[in-house]
């Protein structure tokens, strides 16, 4: 007899949530999407509301398991992806403060020039992979920290979008390693938190929660949640990861020179590690599989602030990733 084992998965993208509902061999039960708004409340500032996230969440859940109760009643794990990368700090009481900073997010030029005079472009790009750029999150932090005194002084874990889902769903804060990657805090080769750059930069390590495997799970689903999104308590919740380390997983990708492209309000081209390799046009992504890298070239959505600086970026991937594909390394 065939098993009737379920698994949910959550992604909490750019411009909606789907919840995603899956038997054991991968194949589609039930989705549902729900969207949110985003936040433009100064050029080059993009917010959005951590609670938008788990309304959506919450709905495209509701959805999905009215659709399917056997399926619902049989679900034996919980994965959540997300965009990335957010600024989204919560206090000792789980209250988000503010608004999430997203990866579209640029109001932080200034810190970035800030840390290419105190740390330099090829420090953080040896520890992080990645160039100094405000998409991601340290220099959102560190602009924060500046700007924003009161709520980096209140926070107590900086997670980020499916953190903050994970979070309702199991009161544990948490940050998976591909995300961690892209924090620019997170040596890749040591495989940590960099304490002597969050001590140089004096920021607060304690504010950055525990690393897990995105495979590794966090916790369970609490008898608040499973009573609030009708799912049964006590099922696994795992640690999840960036949406663009989930798409060559749900493509079967995981070998190293393997390829792949994904669209949404980024669109890009990866191709697959097996150790992580910079380029300085590039992003450097940690792969959902462990041991696993990516190297991206992605390009926004026309309208997006990314356009023109990106676009270069896809031009450099495309010539990149045919050297690595028919090149012996």
């Amino acid at each position: 007899m065939p098993s009737r084992d379920t698994f949910l998965g959550i992604d909490v993208g750019t411009t909606g949530v789907k919840a995603t509902l899956i038997d054991r061999n991968g194949k589609v039960i039930v989705q549902r999407r729900v969207e949110y708004s985003t936040l433009h409340f100064k050029p080059l500032w993009v917010e959005q509301n951590p609670w938008d996230w788990w309304k959506a969440t919450r709905a495209a859940i509701k959805e999905v398991t009215e659709v399917s109760q056997e399926g619902a009643r049989n679900i034996r794990g919980i994965g959540v992806s997300s965009q990335a990368p957010s600024l989204l700090g919560i206090d000792s009481g789980g209250q988000p403060l503010g608004n999430a900073l997203i990866w579209m997010d640029r109001r932080s030029e200034q810190e970035c020039n800030e840390l290419k005079t105190l740390v330099g472009q090829e420090t953080i790009q040896q520890i992080s992979g990645n160039r100094i750029d405000p998409y991601y999150m340290l220099p959102k932090l560190l602009w924060q920290k500046k700007h924003q005194r009161n709520q980096y002084n209140r926070t107590t874990a900086y997670i980020q979008a499916n953190g903050w889902i994970i979070y309702q769903l199991t009161k544990k804060a948490s940050i998976d390693v591909s995300h961690a990657a892209l924090t620019q805090l997170y040596h890749i080769h040591q495989q940590n938190w960099d304490d002597a750059l969050i001590y140089e930069l004096g920021l607060a390590s304690e504010k950055l929660p525990d690393i897990y495997r995105c495979m590794e799970v966090v916790g369970q689903v609490t008898a608040e949640a499973a009573s609030l999104l009708g799912l049964s308590e006590g099922i696994p919740v795992v640690a999840g990861a960036i949406d663009g380390a989930t798409a060559p997983l749900g493509l079967k990708l995981i070998k190293p020179n393997q390829a792949f492209e994904m669209s949404g309000q980024s669109s890009g081209i990866g191709v697959i590690l097996d150790q992580p390799i910079t380029h300085p046009n590039l992003a450097l992504l940690k792969h959902a599989v462990d041991g696993q890298w990516i190297l991206k070239g992605s390009m926004s959505h026309p309208e997006g602030p990314f356009n023109g600086i990106v676009t270069s970026w896809m031009g450099e991937a495309g010539k990149w990733m045919h050297l690595r594909i028919t090149k012996t390394w």
